[in-house]
């Protein structure tokens, strides 16, 4: 785009002149110089043609006639009755002249806004992922304007190269921040490390379980407000959840595991998350509210900027309010998540009971089990007792004959009597065993 145009013309005395047109960016004023034909040497409007249209200086004789336009308000770019071989021309370039105007305006609004971002970022103490995405963003509406042709290609280029500057500082602070979050993200998964380690070791020698519980659930907390890389959080949360289940399934049992509570409870912890973010982008949008309105109270830029700060305080007030309609509803579901996770403990709590119930009841049949088998091997050693007592009952019998018929009288009663004791006696123990038996 040329912004200066030179070609002959006349008067309305039909003199012959040459009209010189130059737009001037730095004050948006359109110089006409109409020189006359005496001045107008071949060899100085040759220069001109050649020379001071493509943007170099030429020295100018004494002109005719000079006159200045704003290039906002100027209807003629050439003074009444002056006409020109082709005015098609002057009004191609005062069209194209108002269109560089107003992208100038453009791009200053858009130069005036990098320089916000480019003092925010000088400013920042630490790489923050709202600084990259606030730049980007920005970066999008320029291609955007450029693509659209609002911009042109030198307010592009310029644009271009400090948003690039400010993404490799951007990059150069992520890594110095990456760095140190990785080596304090590694410190902080050694110490959970050691601490679940510590609770895995008194759950094995069964030391008592609720309390190891509620430590579990502390670390859950801590680990929940701990700044970590993905990896080492996976990790550490992949540890500390296989001990809530190890200790939930001794305590009470695989049903427990299987259960829905974890799911809810994971639920719960994740609306947290997202409620911890919601308010963290509430609280960068109060931030941006607040220097914007610095920004209006200090800025000299003019009229053009203090409006564009309004449309993006309001842009932003909007956006805010958007967030705290849904931070207002998941409070809400918050309230619903606690009374469920509370009935749910209370579930747990009623089957804890009915596990321990179904313990002891367990542990009372173990026992009298133990105690049958006791008795039958009391009953096994009687029977014993009886079929050797029997047999040596049967052993004496023929011996208790003989001494009988060899016997006298006075011997035989004494034979019939240690008989008659012999029976007795096993008479006696198998009226007891019976009777045993029988109870």
């Amino acid at each position: 785009m040329k912004k200066r145009l030179v070609l002959w013309g006349t008067t309305p005395e039909s003199d012959r002149v040459l009209v010189a047109i130059g737009f001037e960016e730095d004050d948006n004023t359109i110089n006409t110089y109409i020189f006359s034909e005496n001045v107008a040497t071949e060899e100085f409007a040759n220069q001109m043609m050649n020379l001071w249209r493509e943007g170099n200086e030429v020295p100018f004789p004494d002109a005719q006639q000079q006159l200045e336009f704003n290039i906002i308000e100027a209807d003629r770019l050439i003074p009444e009755g002056v006409t020109t071989e082709r005015d098609d021309l002057i009004d191609k370039a005062k069209a194209e002249w108002t269109f560089l105007y107003m992208s100038n305006k453009l791009a200053a609004v858009y130069a005036t806004e990098l320089e916000d971002l480019s003092e925010k970022i000088e400013n920042a103490r630490r790489y923050e992922q709202s600084q990259w995405d606030e730049l980007r963003n920005y970066w999008n509406k320029v291609q955007q304007q450029f693509q659209e042709k609002n911009l042109v290609l030198p307010h592009y280029k310029r644009l271009k190269k400090s948003v690039n500057n400010l993404f490799d500082q951007l990059k150069a602070m992520r890594k110095e921040m990456d760095d140190l979050l990785r080596k304090d993200s590694g410190v902080k998964r050694d110490e959970f490390f050691s601490k679940l380690a510590e609770i895995e070791k008194k759950v094995e020698e069964g030391m008592g379980l609720k309390p190891l519980f509620e430590d579990l659930k502390l670390i859950q907390r801590d680990f929940q407000k701990a700044k970590m890389v993905r990896d080492h959080k996976n990790k550490v949360w992949k540890k500390l959840d296989g001990l809530f289940k190890d200790i939930k399934k001794k305590k009470f049992g695989d049903s427990a595991v299987k259960s829905g509570g974890s799911k809810l409870q994971r639920r719960y912890d994740g609306l947290l998350n997202a409620m911890k973010k919601m308010e963290n982008s509430i609280n960068r949008d109060k931030k941006d509210l607040s220097f914007q309105d610095k920004r209006i109270e200090s800025s000299t830029a003019g009229q053009l900027e203090a409006q564009i700060r309004k449309a993006k305080i309001k842009m932003i007030e909007e956006r805010m309010r958007s967030k705290l309609v849904k931070l207002e509803e998941m409070q809400k579901l918050k309230d619903q998540l606690e009374s469920r996770l509370e009935e749910e403990k209370e579930k747990e709590a009623k089957r804890a009971a009915e596990a321990e119930v179904a313990r002891k009841k367990e542990e009372a049949k173990k026992k009298i089990e133990e105690e049958m088998k006791a008795a039958e091997a009391d009953r096994k050693e009687e029977e014993d007792k009886l079929k050797k007592a029997a047999e040596k009952l049967g052993a004496s019998k023929p011996e208790s004959k003989k001494k009988s018929e060899e016997g006298t009288s006075s011997s035989g009663g004494t034979a019939s009597a240690e008989t008659v004791a012999s029976i007795a006696a096993v008479s006696e123990i198998i009226g007891k065993s019976s009777t045993e038996e029988e109870e």
